[in-house]
């Protein structure tokens, strides 16, 4: 995806490359953490780990406790 807008969507990020999008007010979706971010905005997003990006957060928690953990209750 290159430079398009998103508002008020569920995005998952997983398969997909994003350069230079905006994304408002949406909620984020990982999982397996096989994406790629550059020159992207977020405003006032929801971060929402499942699966196996559960325990990278969990991991980045530790280095940066001061990082808000967010994630679905896993099924």
């Amino acid at each position: 995806m290159r430079k398009q807008t998103f508002r008020n969507e569920d995005i998952y990020l997983d398969g997909h490359s994003w350069f230079n999008c905006k994304f408002y007010d949406c909620n984020v979706i990982i999982e397996r953490g096989e994406f790629d971010v550059l020159q992207c905005e977020f405003t006032r997003c929801k971060l929402t780990a499942k699966g196996n990006a559960i325990a990278i957060l969990k991991i980045a928690k530790l280095f940066f406790p001061q990082i808000p953990l967010i994630n679905d209750k896993e099924t």
